[in-house]
């Protein structure tokens, strides 16, 4: 009997320490998510800006082929009615 009396304050401190620890282990990892989803909102919001750049180039892009194809178009109707005229020309 006079051991658990002797042993119970080392017991409740080990409690007490075990539980205190576990408080702050648990307090230090919801801080540390806390951080690691600040900079994944941050890291995502930086990636939806590139995202938006890159959907901006692709429609310049688009833009300037169906620009280009348009001129190749005009271009080959001139060179033909060129050669035709040259062709008529000639006979």
């Amino acid at each position: 009997m006079e051991f658990i009396q002797d042993a119970a304050p080392a017991a409740f401190v080990a409690v007490g320490t075990t539980l205190t620890g576990g408080v702050l282990w648990v307090v230090r990892g919801v801080l540390t998510n806390r951080e690691e989803i600040a900079l994944l909102k941050a890291e995502l919001a930086g990636q939806s800006v590139i995202r938006e750049l890159d959907r901006q180039n692709i429609e310049d892009l688009k833009r300037i082929i169906s620009d280009h194809r348009k001129e190749s178009v005009a271009s080959s109707m001139a060179i033909r009615e060129r050669l035709d005229r040259v062709l008529e020309s000639k006979v």
